[in-house]
């Protein structure tokens, strides 16, 4: 019987999948590993996986935010706009919808899955993190930050400030991935009608300091007819599904 069993075929690796393009981030939640997210693209759109690394977490400590091709480009405007500005209070979420099937019965509307946050903290480091719609789940913030094998100064070999430092990593990070993510997207997508899809419709079918070795931008620390599946806000607009009313929602 088992050997009849369905198995799927193995996700094809781009260049997206380089492992020192992942971010990472201090461990939370008492594990001892430490946090990672990666972009990467599958089945025509990219998708943001961070794995908590916590022991027991659910779905095996994967947070998924799934998005389309024009969702992860406004996801960079808003990066980018926030590596412009200092102010404390410039920061966005983008909601990520999808149906949902609990006790195997499909949701009415598609609900809020995860929510994407890029904003500053109190020092004006930019940081990155995946909320799941679960509020139990841990929240890890990925910082732009001096990596493990790099790091920022001046020419005179004197340290930059903190948000020196994280605006150029960010801005790094951005860059690099508007530039690899149209080749890899041009070369893998099939294109499918809208029964093969399902229906059709929406997004996705179907160095930090102080830290121990990381990715290689941070260390640690610290269609049709179908509603949008992503929603962008500004992420203190409050009142939202995760309880975060009083500004940032960790």
């Amino acid at each position: 019987m088992s050997q009849n069993r369905f198995q799927p075929q193995p996700r094809e690796k781009t260049v997206l999948d380089d492992p020192k393009l992942k971010l990472s981030a201090d461990p939370v939640g008492g594990s001892d590993k430490r946090p990672t997210m990666s972009l990467y693209y599958a089945g025509n759109n990219p998708r943001v996986d961070v794995y908590t690394q916590v022991p027991g977490d659910a779905d095996n400590g994967r947070i998924r935010a799934a998005l389309d091709t024009h969702w992860l480009h406004i996801l960079f405007v808003c990066l980018k706009r926030v590596i412009a500005d200092r102010t404390p209070d410039k920061d966005y979420s983008i909601s990520c919808k999808n149906y949902t099937f609990p006790n195997g019965k499909r949701s009415e509307k598609p609900e809020v899955t995860a929510k994407i946050v890029v904003a500053r903290d109190k020092e004006h480091r930019i940081f990155l993190t995946i909320i799941a719609s679960d509020t139990r789940r841990p929240k890890v913030r990925f910082y732009f930050d001096n990596g493990f094998w790099h790091g920022l100064a001046d020419a005179r070999g004197n340290p930059l400030t903190a948000a020196d430092v994280s605006e150029l990593v960010a801005q790094g990070w951005v860059e690099a991935y508007e530039k690899l993510y149209g080749p890899v997207a041009a070369a893998n997508y099939v294109h499918k009608t809208a029964e093969q899809n399902g229906g059709g419709g929406g997004g996705n079918g179907g160095g930090n300091r102080n830290g121990g070795g990381g990715g290689g931008y941070n260390r640690g620390g610290g269609g049709g007819g179908q509603p949008p599946r992503n929603q962008m806000t500004p992420s203190t607009a409050g009142g939202d599904d995760f309880g975060g009313d009083d500004g940032l929602p960790f």
